[in-house]
């Protein structure tokens, strides 16, 4: 799998991936994103600050996610704002339908792992809602451990897991 940074010609393909995510989520009955969730003007806010990523398999699309190393609240809200911790953020993992959410999750995992070491963070969060075991054991797998700092998380919802790593 390759991965690299979207840019604005990338746009129409992510939000293409978030809704067919969205829609198959919809199918399973599983409340993971809202309707109104990933506006255009958001999406396209984070690829121009080279948050936004998208994963190819064989040149063709197989997901997108968010990695992001700025929190303007602190860390996940918490209002905890340390110099010395650097952490990275995994968010937004869209996969498209029939593609391998694991195989696109350990992808992504490994990519953060290569982008901590690049830019000195020491710590990698992976936040999502998941109710997928084995998305769950793969973090295991990668040294992901659930984490005991989002308990005051500002997004507080029902099935969202929250794993980190020291990097």
């Amino acid at each position: 799998m390759e991965i690299k940074k979207a840019d604005v010609g990338d746009l129409e393909d992510v939000l293409a991936i978030i809704q067919s995510a969205k829609d198959s989520l919809k199918k399973k009955d599983t409340l993971r994103w809202p309707d109104n969730y990933s506006p255009r003007s958001e999406v396209l806010d984070r690829i121009s600050r080279g948050q936004q990523f998208m994963v190819t398999e064989n040149k063709k699309l197989a997901g997108s996610f968010v990695l992001e190393q700025d929190f303007p609240e602190g860390v996940f809200g918490t209002g905890k704002k340390d110099q010395d911790l650097l952490p990275l953020s995994i968010e937004k993992v869209a996969v498209v339908p029939k593609k391998d959410y694991i195989k696109v999750v350990k992808a992504v995992l490994d990519f953060a792992q290569k982008h901590a070491k690049k830019t000195d963070s020491n710590r990698i969060f992976f936040s999502d809602y998941l109710g997928c075991e084995p998305c769950e054991e793969a973090l295991l797998q990668k040294g992901y451990h659930k984490s005991q700092e989002i308990k005051q998380d500002i997004r507080p919802k029902e099935g969202m897991v929250c794993f980190e790593k020291e990097v």
